[in-house]
């Protein structure tokens, strides 16, 4: 089980490779019949398997820190300690005297309450005279870690065994694969989820997409109509199947006053909200002037988001495919297709949730079980209604990934070690793959990736776009019926939250307790102030119900640590937004692996920039979806 560890020091060697610490560079193992097996992302690695021994990565499993562990599984005896990382360098490996300088355990790359604690505990051993050991500090610092770990690695091993006959390790990579293993062998009834045609229904024949572009561009080119797999099955001629016959191909107008399009459509690399695609794609700020055509969305989507669309003042324009599927409707005491599974997992994460801050006494606590039992069907245990963040974090996770995995790429990258020319050659020969990579490891032996060509690769039994589809749709759909009553008062939207200004005499969104019901983030208090950059990009002030003043903070992409705090905060981002100041660089540093494996930490620059692409920001910073057009009555 790997979980690196962030090396620090100029003077110390980077954490060898997998490839040098499993044979392909290591000049004592090149004689021997090693082949290892491996799965890669990239320059991660995800499995490697050699012989009987398998090595995985704990973080593909519960992504959290180590320093979280001990509370997500209760580890109550076990404690990540600190290390003066920057302090490991060949001059001291042999110190012993006062413990070192504040500096080498890097503070600032600490979030402020993190540095708090090691600014104290630090303190605290400078006024005992603590004598610091070398040898002996990182030897029971990284014991520390490796219990830790595989503490907490058996805690999860033999919580999924016990509750879904699954035992994570040997029967999956990831947690997403885990948790469709734990739903597929325990949930999942024969002939219920149907595996999709490679392409979709039209392309069952396994017809060839270049082909099909050049008919596309014959039509184009002699602006003819021409019948093929792309538009439909093939036209029959004498009892042959004719892809190419010449014959007499869903596209949705906007409605361009609508202040929150129903709609998702890809485009610049981003799913945006607009009311006219050529505005969109183009970024235009002024006032939509473009025709029915060009404003028209092109796209794939549920039924029932097309039906909101429509509600909401959308045109069908044109159709040009339908999967249609028979439903049934389910009385409240039949299980459906997903029930099991996300009933147990519900469970964990609602216990892991904690009290609600309306149950005080055990009367209150007993009557909020039979209400959550009454709506949702779960029984909730009241000895295990305890609030533990991670431990929700997790049941969050396995929640969210069971849906990803139906929609994962199946034709996905293979890695291969090869030292047989023979096998090298047929693999550049062969017309069903396509090789990407090709890594000179030593004289011998080469580390190549590799890929199917689209005809070739088979479809994955784990795979049902439609599933993944559907409930992502349906996810959209419950955001959308928050942001119908909060209309123009709703200043940023996510995947499941969403912040408004709150006006006397217009209705609130409702928070509840239950699954579906929004929670108050803030449990009680106000924001005074807000900002935003662009998604996942915003900081804001608000009084807690105590009087007090807190100030959040959260930039994708950068580690808010105390350093990079000073840096970028509340007044900078305000002052980004509001005066269109310049970019700031912010220092970062990361675990990064080369191209030949070797894991390093590097040190380098980040940009943070205002990236509000999304919406048409007027010069008063409201904003408006690309295309609106206020009606004038």
């Amino acid at each position: 089980m790997l979980h690196y560890q962030e090396p620090y020091g100029d003077e110390v060697q980077p954490r060898g490779s997998w490839l040098r610490q499993q044979g392909c560079q290591d000049p004592n193992l090149e004689k021997t019949s090693l082949y290892p097996n491996v799965i890669m992302r990239g320059t991660k690695l995800i499995l490697m398997e050699v012989g009987n021994v398998k090595f995985l990565d704990s973080l593909n499993y519960f992504p959290m820190p180590l320093t979280a562990l001990p509370k997500a599984f209760d580890l109550k005896e076990l404690k990540k300690g600190y290390f003066p990382h920057l302090f490991n360098t060949l001059a001291h490996q042999n110190y012993v005297g006062p413990i070192p300088a504040l500096d080498f355990y890097d503070p600032d790359h600490l979030k402020e309450d993190a540095r708090e604690k090691l600014l104290k505990w630090h303190g605290e051993r400078q006024a005992e005279g603590y004598v610091f050991d070398f040898q002996k500090e990182i030897v029971e610092y990284c014991i520390s870690d490796v219990e830790i770990l595989t503490q907490a690695c058996l805690k999860f091993r033999d919580l999924m065994k016990t509750e879904t006959t699954v035992d994570p390790f040997q029967e999956s990579t990831t947690i997403a694969s885990c948790c469709n293993k734990v739903f597929r062998r325990n949930f999942l009834k024969p002939e219920t989820i149907g595996v999709i045609p490679k392409g979709g229904y039209r392309w069952r024949e396994n017809q060839s997409k270049i082909a099909i572009q050049w008919l596309l561009w014959e039509e184009h080119q002699r602006g003819i109509k021409i019948q093929h797999a792309a538009k439909g099955i093939e036209t029959i001629v004498k009892g042959h199947k004719v892809d190419g016959f010449c014959s007499d191909t869903n596209q949705i107008l906007p409605n361009q006053n609508l202040y929150h399009p129903v709609l998702p459509s890809k485009m610049n690399n981003k799913l945006m909200f607009v009311n006219c695609q050529k505005c969109g794609e183009d970024f235009v700020r002024e006032e939509c002037q473009h025709s029915i055509q060009e404003r028209s969305l092109k796209g794939t989507w549920v039924i029932e988001e097309v039906l909101k669309a429509i509600e909401k003042g959308y045109q069908i324009i044109e159709t040009y495919e339908i999967w249609e599927y028979d439903t049934i409707q389910l009385s409240k005491d039949q299980e459906g297709l997903f029930s099991g599974m996300m009933n147990k997992f519900l469970q964990i994460k609602q216990q892991a949730s904690g009290w609600p801050k309306h149950c005080l006494t055990d009367e209150e606590k007993n009557r909020y079980i039979d209400a959550f039992l009454d709506r949702e069907d779960i029984k909730l245990e009241f000895s295990k209604i305890i609030e533990n963040p991670c431990l929700r974090s997790l049941a969050k996770l396995m929640l969210n990934s069971f849906w990803g995995k139906f929609a994962q790429k199946e034709n996905q990258n293979k890695t291969s070690i090869v030292r047989d020319c023979g096998e090298f050659f047929d693999m550049l020969t062969n017309p069903s793959i396509h090789v990407n990579t090709v890594l000179p490891v030593n004289e011998e032996t080469l580390l190549i990736t590799w890929e199917f060509r689209e005809e070739a690769y088979d479809v994955s039994s784990t795979v049902n776009v439609v599933l993944a589809s559907y409930v992502t749709a349906l996810a959209r759909l419950k955001l959308y019926s928050f942001l119908e009553k909060v209309e123009e008062r709703a200043v940023y939207v996510d995947t499941d939250s969403c912040i408004y200004i709150s006006r006397k005499g217009l209705d609130d969104i409702s928070t509840g307790d239950f699954i579906g019901d929004m929670t108050d983030e803030l449990n009680g208090g106000f924001i005074s102030e807000f900002v935003s950059g662009g998604p996942k990009n915003y900081a804001y002030k608000y009084t807690t119900l105590s009087g007090e003043e807190q100030i959040v903070c959260k930039v994708k992409g950068i580690s808010l640590n105390y350093k990079a705090s000073q840096v970028v905060n509340f007044e900078k981002i305000k002052d980004m937004v509001l005066k269109k100041s310049d970019p700031v660089s912010v220092l970062s540093r990361q675990l990064r692996r080369t191209r030949e494996h070797a894991v390093v930490t590097v040190e380098f620059p980040k940009v943070y920039k205002i990236t509000s692409m999304k919406r048409k920001f007027y010069e008063d910073h409201t904003s408006v979806p690309f295309g609106f057009k206020k009606i004038k009555y």
